[in-house]
């Protein structure tokens, strides 16, 4: 997501699979901006999935159970320049 845009900007976690992508896809298909989250290595899957389907999107793989993770997770949303 390096081009700036004046879209809505979403944040989704547990984005790789169920509940959490088709959330993704329906905030994508209403025109915002996704910055997805997941432990799991399949959210680089579902990046690129939403990517093909003309959505914007970061993905940030990170385990929201742990400090580490959280931090990860709030570095990319500060990286993203989004309100």
């Amino acid at each position: 997501m390096n081009i700036p845009t004046s879209n809505r900007f979403a944040v989704i976690t547990g984005a790789s699979s169920g509940i959490g992508y088709e959330l993704a896809r329906q905030f994508g298909l209403n025109g915002f901006d996704l910055l997805i989250v997941s432990s799991s290595e399949r959210i680089r899957d579902a990046a690129r999935h939403l990517m093909e389907s003309g959505f914007n999107v970061m993905s940030v793989q990170a385990d929201l159970a742990t400090r580490e993770g959280t931090e990860d997770l709030y570095r990319a949303i500060q990286s993203a320049g989004r309100p």
